[in-house]
């Protein structure tokens, strides 16, 4: 951990521990460890050279090249050998499956909106149907009341007071 907390300090943003950028089921835990080891995945030669040849932390890196740098003396680069690429490929579907992840959230998001607005389009609907019910229901009462003879009695007692 002293290690990989150096090489934080040494190129921070640039180098991350191998295990970091894989996605592994717990059960093999010990076997990832075992095949990556201490190994630093560097974005570029320099930050690779500075962390492997450090004495605070002098391990095997790797850049995103796939140049790889031992704290030995020696170093390999050009082109990545063949079987080397996989942990920058599964790294790469790492990122790809975040992206997928976040892409089917919204998805989600789109076709069903927040709870809270089905709420309030459910309750506004109810409020909407009660507000016709009562239209109805008075338009009915006034129908009635239009038709009772009390009615037409107050209505003619307004009707010639206004009139005298």
């Amino acid at each position: 951990m002293q290690k990989l907390n150096a090489a934080a300090k040494i190129a921070p943003g640039r180098a991350h521990h191998a295990l970091a950028l894989v996605g592994y089921p717990e059960d093999v835990t010990r076997a990832m460890a075992y095949a990556f080891g201490d190994a630093i995945i560097c974005k570029d030669a320099e930050s690779a050279k500075a962390i492997t040849f450090n004495k605070a932390v002098g391990v095997k890196t790797v850049t995103a090249q796939g140049d790889v740098f031992d704290p030995s003396g020696t170093m390999s680069g050009g082109s990545a050998p063949s079987g080397n690429g996989v942990l920058l490929r599964v790294q790469e579907l790492n990122r790809v499956e975040s992206r997928l992840s976040k892409v089917q959230e919204s998805i989600r998001r789109i076709e069903n909106p927040g709870g809270n607005a089905n709420d309030a389009r459910t309750q506004w609907a109810e409020l909407k149907r009660d507000l016709e019910i009562k239209t109805h229901e008075l338009t009915l009462l006034e129908k009635q009341v239009g038709e009772s003879n009390a009615s037409r009695v107050w209505m003619s007692d307004h009707l010639f007071d206004s009139l005298s």
